[in-house]
Formats: C-alpha cells, structure tokens, sequence
C-alpha cells in the first residue's frame, strides 16, 4: 500500500513539473512570436492613411461581459462613425454561451493570432491609437449610445425559423407575448464557472428566490401570457400547473441559442442579478429589474425600464438604512458580500407583492394605461436628488417602481 501512495506522489510531482514546463515552453514560445510581430505591426502603421487597423480583446467569460461589451463596441462604432478595421481575439478559454459566439464572430473579426499582434502593439509607443478597447464601457452605457442605435447582432432567417418552432411546440400563437423571468441563485457559478474549485460566495449578496416571484408569474399568465422561468443551472423548480407557465431552465428544451433568442424577442422581462440580463439590454428590451442589491450600480440608462431595490437593514440599529444613510456609508457600491457582512448590513429580498407591483406597473406602461400621480413626480425627483452623482452614469432614463417608493416614503428622508 506504501509502494502505490509513493507511485501516486511520484505521479502527481511529475505530472506538475511536466505541467509547468508546458507553461513556461508556451510562454517563451509567445514572446518570440511577440517579438517577431513587432516589424509587421510597425509596418501596418504605415499604411494608416489608408486603412487604420486596430487590435483588442473579447472578454469571453462571464456572459453579461461577452453580450454587453460586444453590442455596446458596435453600437458605438456606429455612432462615431468609426472606419477603423478592428481585430480582436478572445481573451479567455472559457465561452459561456455558444450561440453568442456564433453569432458575435459573423459580425466582429476574431483570430487567435490576434493576441500576439496585440501584446506586440504594446511594445511600441504610441500603441494606444492601434488599440480596440472593446472593455471600456465596464458593462455600462454612459454614452447613453444604446436608446439611440438598434441592435447589431443578428439572428440569421435559419434562427428565427428554429426559435418560432420551439415557440410552437409550447403552445404559442404568432399572437401571442411572452415574458421571461429569472432568479439569481448560486447553481449557474457553481455548476459551470467553478473553475479550479473557485468559490463564488463573494457574489452571494446577487441571490434572491425564486418562490418570491411566483405571484408575478401566476398573475401574468392569468392575463394570457406565456411565461418561460430562465436560467443556465437553478436550485429549485417552479410550479408549472398553468399552461401557460414553462420553467424553461429545468427543461430538456433548454439551450444556448434559446437562452439568447428568448432574451431577445420577448415582450419584456423580470430580472434579476444574473449576467445573462445583459441580452435583453443588448436587444433594447423592456425590463423591471428587481432584488438589486448595489444601487449605484443601478441600469440608469434603460428608458424602457423600471427597477426596484433589496433593502438594507441596520443589524445595529435595528432598522432600515435611508438611501441618504446608504449613500454616506458607500454601501451603494458595495460588490462584494463580505463588505455587507462588515457593516452588518443585511439584505433584504422584495416581497412577492413588491415584485407583481412593479410588473404591473411596465405592463400598463407598455400598454399606454399607467397613470402617473402628481405624488408619484415627487417620490421620482426626491430620489434621484438624493443619488450621487458619479462616473457609472451618463443621463438618467430610468424610473424607480411608482409602488416600491409610496411604500418606502421614510427611506427617502
């Protein structure tokens, strides 16, 4: 028994050398390949006048990166009427949506040979105007360049054929809306981001529950819509009684493709905080955002949209934290569950009637049958008087839930 734990020690310290001699052999085998870049990336320079060539990367990992920044890039490529032939290359191994890869390479020129032109670039001063930085929108439209363009990224007629027959097999009429709703919860990181045993528990303060959005679902499908419960790995089923009610995640259907054609072509949608959201912003899709928890880092730009906040409560004091109190302490901007944790600030969930409010509230506001009180104006601007203002926003469009704040009103003092 000795003998075989020793062969297995053995294994294991070469198997690691072995492993960091790859490493280093790539390494070194990129710089000279870096290095030999160098003259034909100098060379493409000269021919600026005529054609102005640019490297950069993809973030690929996370997919509210990989959908935002790549319709954001080309948004604004569009809006300065930029000429410039843009390259760019994936950054990381891992691709979380492979119909968005797909459909990200029909429009935007990727090759992994890329990087070494890029990382070449960087070695030559004045690399900075050769450079694509498709990243720096940080997830977010200060520009506010998405209320004034359309959507890039495309289905071909193959795709929109294929998600109207699966639209069929549910029992939907071309006359027919859908709403899609989805629940944060920990399954997606775990089941298909836990890299190198990662754990995700900083992002935990994200979750929320899916019982909790359950009235809405119920209610919706009682005023004839269709609704498919989304997500990529969830720890709980919902109850699909209601014909018209599909938890979609927990379906043999599920897919890549449909997870970005639904996103995409639904009548609006009740999010949460999980990164696939992202596609409804890329498609320019109404949404009530819910159970945020950073409020700073609100979706500011969507005029099409309503959000609503988790609320704080002061485990010292005993009661919940003004938004002016929120704002003071910096936990507006708090990213991380341990920060929360520090503050003894515990999050609170909205309400299952908070959440079927703020739905209906869009519906009728879709609809052109939302009335606007003269009270609910003055809830608005006392708000948004209150938020700070900063760097992660551009012109604010979006409005707070007209029942979230008359229930709230003491937050705002």
């Amino acid at each position: 028994m000795s003998g075989f734990i020793s062969r297995i020690k053995v294994y294991h310290v070469n198997h690691g050398i072995w492993y960091t001699l790859k490493k280093i052999a790539y390494k070194f085998i990129e710089v000279i390949l870096t290095i030999g870049m160098v003259p034909i990336v100098i060379l493409l320079r000269f021919i600026k006048p005529f054609i102005h060539i640019r490297f950069g990367s993809v973030r690929s990992d996370m997919i509210g990166h990989f959908v935002f920044d790549t319709e954001y890039y080309l948004s604004l490529k569009e809006i300065n009427n930029n000429k410039t032939l843009d390259l760019f290359y994936y950054s990381q191994k891992l691709i979380p949506n492979s119909q968005w890869l797909i459909m990200v390479n029909r429009e935007i020129t990727i090759h992994p040979l890329v990087k070494i032109a890029d990382k070449a670039n960087h070695l030559i001063p004045g690399w900075e105007k050769y450079y694509a930085d498709m990243n720096k929108s940080s997830g977010r439209d200060i520009r506010n360049v998405l209320s004034i363009t359309k959507p890039h990224i495309q289905f071909t007629k193959e795709e929109l054929k294929r998600g109207h027959k699966y639209l069929q097999k549910c029992g939907l009429k071309p006359s027919d809306k859908f709403v899609c709703v989805i629940c944060r919860d920990p399954t997606y990181k775990n089941e298909y981001m836990n890299q190198k045993g990662k754990d995700w528990n900083y992002h935990s303060y994200r979750n929320s529950d899916i019982s909790n959005y359950e009235k809405t679902i119920d209610t919706l499908a009682n005023k004839g819509f269709y609704i498919f419960r989304m997500g990529k790995g969830v720890s709980k089923n919902i109850d699909e009684s209601h014909s018209r009610v599909i938890d979609y995640a927990n379906s043999k259907d599920r897919s890549d493709f449909l997870d970005i054609y639904l996103f995409a072509n639904n009548y609006y949608s009740v999010l949460s905080e999980a990164g696939i959201i992202t596609v409804a912003n890329a498609y320019r899709k109404p949404h009530c955002f819910v159970n945020l928890a950073a409020i700073e880092y609100a979706q500011t730009w969507n005029s099409n949209s309503l959000t609503i906040f988790k609320k704080y409560w002061d485990l010292n004091k005993k009661r919940f934290m003004t938004f002016k109190e929120i704002y003071a302490s910096g936990s507006g901007k708090f990213l991380f569950t341990e920060q929360y944790d520090e503050l003894g600030i515990e999050l609170i969930e909205n309400t299952p009637d908070e959440i079927l409010d703020v739905s209906m509230e869009l519906h009728h506001r879709l609809n052109n049958t939302w009335e606007t009180t003269e009270e609910d104006e003055v809830l608005q601007k006392m708000f948004w008087d209150f938020f700070p203002k900063s760097e992660l926003h551009g012109k604010i469009h979006i409005r707070i839930g007209a029942d979230f704040l008359r229930q709230n009103r003491e937050l705002l003092n």
